[in-house]
């Protein structure tokens, strides 16, 4: 959490929601993450964390309610582009980091058609095995194909990343996403070799699995997600794997790793529901 202060941590069944809002509107930067089946807030400054103690135990105790008028939020000054970047960078940077390097990934593949560096970043399992080459077992999320690719797995790497970064923690997310890459780009090349393939698409099915899961068996307000989301996720693997959109598009979709990603989130989110459960 680099230099993050932690306040405290409370159950996961404490809806925060409310209590969120209301320091965003005292304009107190927090942040609010899930370890060991608590979530666990932490804020910016150290100046604040005493005070929000109070207002925690307080709140928790049901000695008072907060009321959140949006309409009595008082206006903050809009910071320049480069300090919200600055800060998103500091809140989220693992999100930000995968957004960046699946960029470079898709410029990758536009300006290196013969397979160049592009060739060191795909999937070889004789190489991982043969040769020590691991990194292979994960690269392929990076690279993109095509302005429609990149622009839709960024949105959803966005959307979702954001929530489990604050939810888990940059450092636990990253071992959930190493382990869904791995898991997604090994079926995919056992169902698709020798073919070259890549794309953020098995992760963030990773994603979706497990927020999908999650919020079946022990919701929390960091994950909420409007349910349509879930909705046209699902719709989209099945249409994916139906055979329309590469009929129609003439382009290949790596439906293994996307169906195995899904999978991978939806094991996690169920272990991660049912450990909170035994440890209430």
């Amino acid at each position: 959490m680099g230099d993050w202060v932690k306040v405290t941590a409370v159950p996961a069944d404490v809806d925060l929601g409310d209590l969120s809002r209301y320091l965003y509107q005292q304009r107190i930067a927090h942040r609010v993450t899930e370890e060991v089946g608590r979530q666990v807030i932490w804020v910016e400054r150290r100046e604040d964390a005493e005070p929000l103690q109070q207002l925690l135990r307080r709140f928790i105790a049901g000695d008072i309610v907060i009321e959140v008028n949006p309409s009595a939020a008082p206006a903050l000054p809009a910071a320049p582009p480069w300090a919200r970047l600055a800060r998103s960078w500091q809140q989220l940077p693992l999100t930000l980091s995968l957004m960046v390097l699946s960029i470079c990934g898709a410029l990758l593949v536009e300006l290196d058609g013969t397979l160049g560096w592009l060739y060191f970043l795909t999937y070889e399992a004789p190489r991982v095995v043969q040769q020590g080459e691991l990194w292979r077992l994960v690269t392929p999320i990076f690279l993109h194909f095509g302005i429609f690719h990149i622009v839709f797995n960024s949105l959803w790497l966005w959307v979702l990343g954001q929530k489990l970064e604050s939810f888990m923690g940059p450092w636990r997310l990253l071992g959930f996403i190493i382990l869904t890459a791995v898991v997604s780009n090994t079926c995919q090349y056992l169902w698709s070799r020798p073919v070259t393939f890549g794309g953020m698409s098995g992760v963030i099915y990773g994603f979706i699995g497990y927020i999908w899961l999650r919020q079946r068996l022990a919701p929390v307000s960091q994950l909420a997600l409007p349910s349509g989301y879930i909705g046209f996720m699902l719709f989209w693997l099945v249409l994916c794997m139906s055979g329309v959109v590469t009929w129609v598009a003439q382009v290949g979709i790596a439906n293994a790793a996307h169906f195995s990603g899904l999978l991978v989130g939806v094991i996690a989110g169920t272990w991660s529901a049912r450990r909170q459960a035994s440890q209430s």
